[in-house]
């Protein structure tokens, strides 16, 4: 039968898209589908494969179920929409890259940065009905994901595989640890962080680490964001009136954009004397002293689209050119 995935995933599992199994999971999600409202979106059920093709595989995280709330699933596992809260386990998960990386607590919970370099997002059961937790459960999806974990296990080299919680670790209980990086702790979710079994695990640091042993790159996580606002005339209602500036941080290189409108509009109480980009080169520059702006566009392009994707300013007026 017909599949539509990544192209060397297809080649890997062509075998197992024949069994009968198969066919019948797949004839159960048709009707499910056509019969109830679903997630993920029918078009991103393999989106976990179709971001992270088999070769690029460096890291594989096994959830449980997709999310069951509204525009919730992605088809990544622990990965929400942009702009949607994020459920507690991913709260966790962010919190303890916080402690383990030492970077600041991201805005957006959707985690495609992190499958496009390499972490296969993979959930036991690739859906589920609205609101009914584990409603596709013992259809197939778990014959088909074991089948992926053995085929990755066995094919593959020097992967590190994150197992949280019970239900991962059975699932991974056949992975070949003399070949691979298993490490494993509790769930992130409240119940088992709160009771002491995931916070301070350090899987993040530790995958990076094994990467770099092995000459692979290392997971860069979601860069360094900072503002700052004008606080003794700040209007709590508005706080977008009173911002002064935002920056990032990416590698060697911080971009500082300064937010004052057409005019200087703090001109008396937060006077800024350069209303342009201001790049820096932290490894050589440490002091901020240097503005290189002018001579690096394409960085400073880069670095103000990533600032307005991180939280979008929708009426101050901001330089992102030199000129």
């Amino acid at each position: 039968m017909t599949v539509k995935i990544e192209t060397s995933w297809k080649e890997q599992l062509e075998g197992e898209f024949s069994k009968e199994y198969f066919k019948n999971l797949t004839q159960f999600v048709k009707d499910e589908y056509l019969l109830n409202e679903c997630f993920p979106p029918g078009n991103l059920i393999f989106s976990a494969f179709n971001r992270t093709p088999f070769d690029k595989v460096k890291v594989v995280i096994i959830g449980q179920d997709p999310y069951h709330g509204i525009n919730q699933a992605n088809g990544l596992c622990f990965s929400v929409n942009d702009t949607i809260s994020h459920p507690p386990s991913l709260m966790n998960i962010f919190k303890e890259i916080e402690s383990d990386l030492l970077i600041p607590y991201p805005k957006s919970g959707n985690l495609e940065r992190w499958a496009d370099q390499g972490i296969l997002l993979l959930n036991a059961t690739l859906t589920v009905r609205s609101h009914e937790a584990g409603s596709h459960q013992k259809k197939g999806w778990e014959q088909f994901t074991d089948a992926i974990i053995s085929l990755l296990s066995e094919k593959k080299e020097n992967v590190v595989f994150l197992l949280w919680g019970g239900f991962a670790k059975k699932k991974g209980a056949k992975i070949d640890s003399e070949k691979h990086l298993v490490l494993s702790c509790g769930h992130p979710s409240p119940l088992s962080a709160n009771r002491g079994y995931w916070f301070g695990n350090k899987h993040f640091s530790q995958v990076n680490e094994y990467l770099k042993s092995k000459n692979e790159k290392p997971i860069k996580r979601m860069g360094i964001f900072g503002e700052t606002f004008a606080h003794d005339i700040a209007d709590v209602e508005n706080p977008e009136d009173s911002l002064l500036f935002r920056w990032t941080i990416e590698g060697k290189w911080k971009l500082l954009l300064t937010y004052d409108g057409e005019v200087n509009r703090y001109k008396t109480t937060h006077p800024r004397e350069e209303k342009r980009p201001q790049l820096f080169n932290l490894l050589k520059d440490p002091k901020e002293e240097k503005n290189l702006a002018k001579d690096n566009p394409e960085v400073v392009a880069r670095l103000a689209a990533k600032i307005g994707k991180w939280w979008p300013v929708k009426e101050r007026k901001v330089l992102t050119k030199w000129e």
